[in-house]
C-alpha cells in the first residue's frame, strides 16, 4: 500500500500538514491586532505621560516647600484610608474635617504655583474620600479607583492592618475584599511561623540548661551507687534518678511535639547538645538512668542476699540460746521469775544512777556528761523495745510482754531522774498474781501509755538544757522508743480483740 493514495506514508504526511496550518492559523489569529491595540496604548501613554511626570514632580516640589502641609495630607489620607476599612474608625471623621478645613486656611499663604496646584488636588482627593465614607453611592468610577488605589498602596506598605471590625460596605464598593481577606491570611501565617521559630528557640535554649543540671545530677547519683553500705539508702538514689527520667521524658514528648524542623537560619550558638539536629543527646540520658537503676537492682538483690545468709545463722543462734533457757527455768514459777526480773532491773538501775551521779559530781563539763551518759543508757533501753527479752523466756508470753513493759517504764523514770536528780520517783514493782490473760493486757496497755507520758516530760526537760549534737542524737532515739511502745501498743489491741472471740466462743 505504500506510495498509494490513502497509504500510510501518504495519511502521515497530510496530517503533519494539517498540522502546520493549523499552527500558522493559530499564530495568525494572535497577531491579527497587536498593531492596533499597541498604538492605543501607546496613544494613551504619550498623552498621560507627561501629566503623570508634571505631577510627580509637584509632589515633590510640595514635599520640599511646605513639608509640614505636606506630611499632614498624607497622615490625613492615611486616617481616611484606615477609617475606609475599619468600621471603628468612622468616629474620627469629624476631627479629620477639621483638619482638612485649617489645611484649606494654610494653603492661601505665599507659595508657587505648582505647590499650591498640587495641595488643591490633594485637599480634593481626601473630600472625596470623605464623601464616599458619609456616602458610597455619591461617587464616581473613577474616584473610585482613585481611592482603591490609595488603600492598596498602604496595605502594601504595611500601614493598614487587618481590623477586626471590617467596613464592608465600603471594602465591596471598592472591590478590595479578596485583597483584605488575603491580607488577613498572610498575617496570620506570618504570626504563626514568628510563634513557631521563638518557641523553638526558646525551647532549646530551657532544655539545654536543663540538660546540663540533669547531667550533674545524674554524675552525682552513680558516684553515690559504688559507696552505698546501707539497703535503705537505694531508695532514694532510685527515686532520684525515677524523677530525673520523668524530666527527660517531659522534655522529648516536648521534642516531638514542636517537631523541630529548622530550615530557616537561626542564631544558635547555645545549642550545645545539638538538638536542633536531634533528640539523640536526651534518648542516650534515658538509656544511661535505666543502666543505673538496673545497676542499683542488681546490688540491692546482693544485699539482700547476704542480709538473709546473715539473718539465719544468727536466727539459729537465737533458738539454741532459747532452747537452754528454756531448759534452766521451766521449774521455776512464772510470777516469781516476773517479780525477780523487775527487782533485778531496779536494782542494776539504782547502780547505774548512783555511778552515774558520782561521775557527774567529779565531771568539769556536767552537760557532757548527762548527755553521753543518757545517750548511752538510752541505746540499752531502745534495744530492750526492740527485743523485748522477757518475752523469750516467759511461756505465757502476755506475762513476759507485762514485764518488759514495766522495765521499760522504770528505765524511762531512771532517765528522768539523771536529768533531775532531786526528782521523787516510784518504781513499779511485780507485786500482782494475774488470773486472766486479759488483766495482764490491761495493765501492760496502762503502762505503756505511762511511759509514753514520762518520756514527753523527759523531751520538755531535755529541751530546756538547750540543743546540741549529743541532744540531736538522743531525741532521735527517745522518738524510736515511742514509735517502738506505738506498735506493742497495737499489737496489744490485737490481742484483745482475739480473746474476745476466744471467750464468746467458750460461753457459746
Amino acid at each position: 500500500m505504500n506510495g498509494v493514495l490513502g497509504g500510510f506514508k501518504n495519511m502521515l504526511r497530510q496530517w503533519r500538514i494539517n498540522l502546520k496550518r493549523k499552527k500558522q492559523k493559530k499564530a495568525k489569529n494572535i497577531t491579527k491586532y497587536p498593531k492596533f491595540t499597541s498604538f492605543i496604548y501607546s496613544t494613551i501613554a504619550i498623552i498621560y505621560s507627561p501629566f503623570g511626570y508634571i505631577f510627580a514632580r509637584y509632589n515633590e516640589q510640595a514635599k520640599q516647600e511646605k513639608p509640614n502641609i505636606y506630611k499632614q495630607l498624607e497622615d490625613i489620607n492615611l486616617e481616611l484610608d484606615k477609617i475606609i476599612v475599619d468600621e471603628n474608625q468612622k468616629s474620627k471623621l469629624k476631627k479629620i474635617n477639621q483638619k482638612i478645613e485649617l489645611i484649606k486656611k494654610d494653603i492661601k499663604q505665599p507659595m508657587t504655583d505648582n505647590t499650591k496646584i498640587y495641595f488643591n488636588n490633594k485637599i480634593k482627593e481626601l473630600e472625596t474620600k470623605v464623601n464616599f465614607i458619609k456616602n458610597p453611592n455619591t461617587i464616581s468610577s473613577k474616584e473610585v479607583t482613585i481611592i482603591r488605589d490609595s488603600v492598596k498602596n498602604n496595605f502594601k506598605n504595611k500601614k493598614i492592618n487587618v481590623p477586626q471590625n471590617i467596613n464592608k460596605k465600603l471594602i465591596s464598593k471598592l472591590s478590595l475584599m479578596p485583597l483584605i481577606i488575603k491580607k488577613e491570611n498572610f498575617d496570620k501565617q506570618e504570626k504563626i511561623l514568628k510563634d513557631k521559630k521563638s518557641g523553638d528557640v526558646e525551647y532549646i535554649k530551657k532544655t539545654t540548661k536543663e540538660i546540663k543540671i540533669i547531667e550533674d545530677n545524674i554524675i552525682d547519683i552513680e558516684q553515690k551507687i559504688s559507696i552505698v553500705k546501707e539497703y535503705n539508702h537505694y531508695y532514694d538514689l532510685e527515686n532520684n534518678l525515677k524523677y530525673l527520667r520523668a524530666q527527660i521524658t517531659k522534655l522529648t514528648n516536648k521534642y516531638d511535639e514542636l517537631k523541630i524542623n529548622f530550615n530557616i537560619n537561626l542564631n544558635i550558638d547555645f545549642d550545645k547538645y545539638k538538638l536542633v539536629k536531634s533528640k539523640e543527646k536526651l534518648e542516650n540520658m534515658l538509656e544511661k538512668i535505666d543502666n543505673d537503676l538496673f545497676l542499683i537492682e542488681r546490688k540491692k538483690k546482693e544485699m539482700i542476699t547476704k542480709k538473709i545468709k546473715k539473718e539465719e545463722k544468727e536466727e539459729i543462734k537465737k533458738q539454741e540460746k532459747q532452747k537452754q533457757t528454756t531448759k534452766k527455768i521451766k521449774e521455776v514459777d512464772e510470777f516469781i521469775q516476773a517479780k525477780e526480773h523487775v527487782l533485778n532491773n531496779i536494782i542494776n538501775q539504782n547502780k547505774y544512777l548512783n555511778s552515774y551521779l558520782k561521775q557527774l559530781a567529779k565531771s568539769t563539763n556536767k552537760k557532757k556528761t548527762l548527755f553521753s551518759s543518757l545517750t548511752n543508757f538510752s541505746k540499752t533501753v531502745l534495744n530492750f523495745t526492740i527485743s523485748l527479752l522477757p518475752i523469750s523466756i516467759f511461756k505465757n508470753k502476755l506475762l513476759g510482754t507485762l514485764v518488759s513493759t514495766i522495765m521499760i517504764n522504770n528505765s524511762i523514770k531512771t532517765m528522768r531522774k539523771m536529768v533531775n536528780p532531786k526528782l521523787q520517783i516510784n518504781y513499779e514493782t511485780f507485786l500482782e498474781s494475774y488470773t486472766n490473760n486479759k488483766n495482764i493486757i490491761s495493765n501492760t496497755y496502762y503502762f505503756c501509755n505511762n511511759s509514753l507520758y514520762e518520756l514527753s516530760l523527759l523531751k520538755d526537760e531535755l529541751l530546756l538544757l538547750g540543743a546540741n549534737k549529743d541532744a540531736k542524737e538522743l531525741l532521735t532515739q527517745i522518738t524510736t522508743i515511742e514509735n517502738n511502745i506505738f506498735k506493742q501498743m497495737e499489737e496489744l489491741k490485737l490481742k484483745d480483740s482475739t480473746l474476745d472471740k476466744i471467750y464468746v466462743k467458750i460461753k457459746k
